[in-house]
This record gives structure tokens, C-alpha cells and sequence, in this order.
């Protein structure tokens, strides 16, 4: 097949297949030189050769970084809002200084932390949680106030 030619849906078909069936033919034959190691048995010098491809391979594909999980984040407290309400109104931190510290805490990005306590987005349950925090750090506020 020529490269840089535009080609078929039919002749992208037969390229698989082939392409397909060249993999399976050269996994039969790692799978029998693997079982030749196995077992003790001699090998041929060309198998000793793709042996040592084979392994050397493998060893150049070992990354030396180590992997880390995938998925989400850890999820934040659901005191969020109270230690959000602690820096605000006791610490007095500004509202975007309270964001990072938390963020920074928790290791999750500003945006995770305003969503979480309902500060971002339009959603109901986003503007659900947004009252009941602004609720709360007004009721802090109000305590504060009356302890002085």
C-alpha cells in the first residue's frame, strides 16, 4: 500500500485485517519463545535475538515516573462552609483570600472550592448552597457582634 494516497473504506477494512493478523502471527511467536524460557528449553539464535528485543523493549517503555491515580479529586468537607466562615469572619480573611487557603488546604483549584460552597455556577442546587453558606457566615457575623 502506498503512503500519503488517499484510500477506501474497503481498502481501510483489508489494511486491518492485515494489520491484525501480522499482530496475532508475531504474538504466537513471542508466546512460543516465552514458553521455551519457561520450560528450560534451547533456543534458536534468531529466538535469542527477539528475546532480547523483546526484553530490552520492555525495559526502555518502563517510565520512572511513578503513575498516579486518575479520576476526581478528593471530595472537600462538608464543613467547608464553617472553616470558609472561621477565615472570613474571624481570621478576617477576604472572601477570595478564605477561596485559596482552602483550595491550597485541600489541594484542589479555586473553582472546586467556590462550587462546592455554591459561590459558582447557576445551577439550583449551586444556588441552593450558595444561600445556605451566605446564611451562614451571616449568622458567624452576627455571633461575632455579639461577643464583643
Amino acid at each position: 500500500m502506498k503512503f500519503n494516497t488517499p484510500i477506501t473504506t474497503d481498502q481501510h477494512k483489508q489494511a486491518d485485517a492485515e494489520y491484525a493478523d501480522l499482530i496475532k502471527s508475531q504474538r504466537e511467536a513471542l508466546y512460543s519463545i516465552a514458553e521455551k524460557l519457561k520450560h528450560g528449553e534451547k533456543l534458536s539464535s534468531f529466538e535469542k535475538e527477539i528475546a532480547a528485543a523483546v526484553i530490552k523493549g520492555a525495559a526502555t517503555n518502563m517510565s520512572e515516573i511513578r503513575p498516579r491515580p486518575t479520576g476526581k479529586p478528593p471530595k472537600l468537607p462538608g464543613e467547608l462552609a464553617v472553616e470558609f466562615g472561621v477565615l472570613v469572619v474571624f481570621k478576617e480573611y477576604s472572601n477570595n483570600k478564605a477561596l485559596e487557603a482552602l483550595a491550597q488546604k485541600y489541594q484542589v483549584s479555586d473553582t472546586a472550592v467556590k462550587k462546592h460552597l455554591g459561590l459558582a455556577g447557576t445551577s439550583r442546587d449551586a444556588i441552593a448552597r450558595k444561600k445556605e453558606t451566605l446564611k451562614f457566615l451571616s449568622s458567624m457575623q452576627q455571633s461575632k457582634l455579639q461577643n464583643r
